[in-house]
């Protein structure tokens, strides 16, 4: 089994209910041993003409190689509703792998790790509740080293806890408000 990381965000129609169903539809698939970050409201990033997000990350343990798990995100995107109107743009879902393993590897369609992990504190912070001492296999850092260096003064808040997982996904009670 492989451990994975990866990103969630939304910042178009009902944020958390779009986190929250794309982590249940990822809990479906069969993954093991999941860490979820809580969720935090953040400031876009390079075209900031539009609604703020809420992020959090996630991390478990897969058999599927990178390139099946990618196909998964990808599937629960759509599933979910993302749609491109322009790159970087509002979207319902995005869903990026940020680590597999220790491994580097790059290509058209892929690149682990992510190549903005450390540009950006809206990964940062919700890594450093769930994975803080992961060496990021490229820059031989560790998240915690990468948070306390990162440059980024978007504003990257706390909002609540995820959700409370046993075998099944439970919502806690109460909602975020958009």
């Amino acid at each position: 089994m492989s451990k994975v990381a990866v990103s969630l965000g939304s910042n178009k129609g009902n944020r958390y209910k779009n986190l929250l169903t794309s982590l249940d539809l990822l809990v479906s698939e069969n993954f093991d041993s999941f860490k979820i970050s809580s969720i935090y409201k953040t400031d876009p990033v390079d075209d900031e003409d539009q609604p703020y997000f809420y992020n959090a990350v996630i991390s478990f343990e897969t058999s599927l190689s990178p390139f099946d798990l990618l196909s998964i995100l990808k599937q629960v995107e759509v599933r979910i509703g993302k749609e491109k109107e322009r790159a970087k743009g509002p979207r319902r879902i995005d869903i990026d792998i940020l680590f597999y393993d220790n491994i580097t590897f790059k290509n058209e369609n892929l690149i682990i790790p992510h190549p903005s992990i450390q540009k950006r504190l809206f990964v940062l912070k919700p890594l450093m509740e769930i994975m803080p001492f992961y060496i990021h296999p490229s820059l031989k850092k560790s998240i915690r080293e990468l948070y306390f260096e990162v440059e980024d003064n978007k504003t990257v808040k706390y909002e609540k806890p995820f959700i409370k997982i046993d075998k099944q996904i439970s919502e806690e009670k109460g909602d975020l408000k958009d």
